[in-house]
């Protein structure tokens, strides 16, 4: 195991004096302003510097810059001194901005490792919480919690229907996280259709008995899932089916089972507030056994809404999304 760590522990050395030795101040003079541009450093007088107007810089600076002598001034040809920097500094000078370069390559490379382990990390996280919230038992309220929890959403509502709607959720939520109310199946300005637990049916129930002024004890429950279609203009296509196919990953592949629908209320109403000669759109909710909707492992549902001309409109659940029908 030692040896199997001694190549990584030798990259670590490295890096470390690398860094070290590019972090050390450096002990070349200045040497002398010059005037640069171009990537050349040049004499005063050169015309290059003057049609550029070259601003000035130390030597030193301009050779790690990776400067060259001008072509055309041949700076170290009329400047001794120059040449002489250059020959005693030159190669120093290469040899520090190397090691500066390759410290920051270091650098980055050890940073882009670091996050892109930190980046695996966290969606390794994320895909173990998810696989944690899918396989997790559903927790469903009976009959019993959700009366419980509506009636203790009641109080001080004032019968306000958006206030008791919050605070039935509120409570469900406590005994079932996902619950959101209907789930969306398909949405437009002109139709929505939505699929409805147990659960969000009694809340629709309670709201129409708290509309009406009546106890919400009498709410109906119904243990079923119903797909809801509620068109919202009289432009809305005509739903004349509901379809909700189950295929689950130990079945054949391909397979999939459609379930039984258990009531159809589908028929054309007037919508409020049109016209009595306006034109009459179909509403009303198909329902399923709530088996249909169940999560499990590589299961997939998807229900269909078939209009009476036009493509089919569909929603496919998978196991979190199921999780919220309740």
């Amino acid at each position: 195991m030692f040896r199997q760590r001694l190549p990584f522990l030798a990259l670590l050395v490295l890096v470390a004096t690398i860094t070290v030795r590019a972090q050390q101040p450096s002990q070349i003079p200045p040497g002398p302003d010059v005037r640069v541009s171009d990537g050349w450093y040049h004499l005063a007088d050169c015309s290059i510097a003057i049609g550029r107007q070259a601003p000035s810089l130390p030597l030193q600076q301009a050779l790690r810059q990776s400067m060259r002598a001008c072509p055309i001034c041949e700076p170290l040809e009329h400047q001794p001194e120059w040449a002489a920097f250059v020959k005693a500094h030159g190669e120093s000078i290469k040899a520090e901005v190397k090691a500066k370069a390759d410290a920051e390559a270091a650098e980055a490379k050890r940073k882009a490792e670091a996050d892109e382990a930190e980046r695996v990390r966290r969606l390794k996280e994320l895909e173990d919480t998810r696989r944690s919230k899918e396989t997790a038992p559903v927790p469903r309220l009976t009959e019993q919690q959700a009366r419980a929890a509506a009636e203790a959403a009641l109080k001080d509502t004032n019968g306000d229907v958006a206030q008791f709607s919050a605070k039935y959720r509120a409570r469900v939520r406590e005994t079932s996280p996902e619950f959101v109310g209907p789930v969306v199946v398909y949405g437009s300005p002109a139709l929505k259709i939505y699929a409805a637990g147990p659960v969000a049916r009694f809340e629709a129930a309670a709201q129409d008995r708290i509309q009406r002024r009546l106890p919400i004890a009498g709410a109906l429950w119904s243990p079923d899932v119903a797909i809801v279609v509620v068109p919202e203009s009289i432009d809305a296509p005509d739903i004349k089916q509901v379809v909700v196919q189950r295929s689950e990953a130990q079945g054949r592949a391909g397979a999939e089972t459609q379930a039984t629908a258990l009531s159809n209320t589908l028929a054309p109403h007037r919508l409020p507030n049109t016209p009595p000669t306006s034109k009459a759109v179909i509403s009303g909710e198909v329902t399923f056994p709530m088996s249909a909707f169940e999560p499990g492992e590589g299961v997939i549902v998807r229900v269909i809404a078939v209009p009476a001309t036009g493509a089919p409109l569909n929603r496919t659940f998978t196991l979190l999304a199921l999780r919220g029908i309740q």
